[in-house]
């Protein structure tokens, strides 16, 4: 009896995560996908749920955190708030400063400190996105040997 309570239950799960197809990715401000993203650029976080945007829902807030896998550093940010801003019904959702707000969250992708000074002003720096959400841990330099 167990075996089966675990298979049903494992099952509806399946059922429930295929169910709610929902993208998430960088993109440009207009809602483009980006293929690639360099230093120094900014991206802008997109949820694409056209179900949620037939449903005629304009805003949800979500638990939100990026991870830089190079440098380590992250971003979390609590009641991230999504809105719908590709037109109604569109279903592509921008992170957005806060409720009711149309002003999408640029996220930039890391720097340097100095392009031209070599070696020195190669510090890889992190830069602030303002609405209290901020890169975190991370820093780090080139260090000539």
């Amino acid at each position: 009896m167990i075996k089966i309570a675990r298979v049903i239950l494992v099952g509806l799960g399946v059922l429930f995560l295929s169910a709610s197809a929902f993208e998430v990715y960088f993109a440009d401000s207009a809602g483009n996908k980006l293929g690639k993203v360099q230093e120094g650029t900014y991206v802008y976080i997109v949820i694409k749920d056209p179900e949620k945007g037939a449903c005629g829902i304009s805003e949800f807030r979500v638990d939100l955190l990026l991870f830089d896998f190079k440098t380590g550093a992250y971003i979390e940010a609590k009641d991230a708030v999504f809105r719908e801003l590709g037109g109604i019904g569109s279903g592509i959702y921008f992170w957005v400063t806060g409720p009711g707000s149309n002003q999408k969250v640029a996220v930039p992708i890391g720097s340097r400190a100095d392009f031209a000074a070599l070696p020195y002003g190669q510090t890889h720096v992190l830069g602030n996105l303002g609405g209290g959400f901020q890169w975190r841990g991370g820093a780090w330099e080139y260090i000539p040997y």
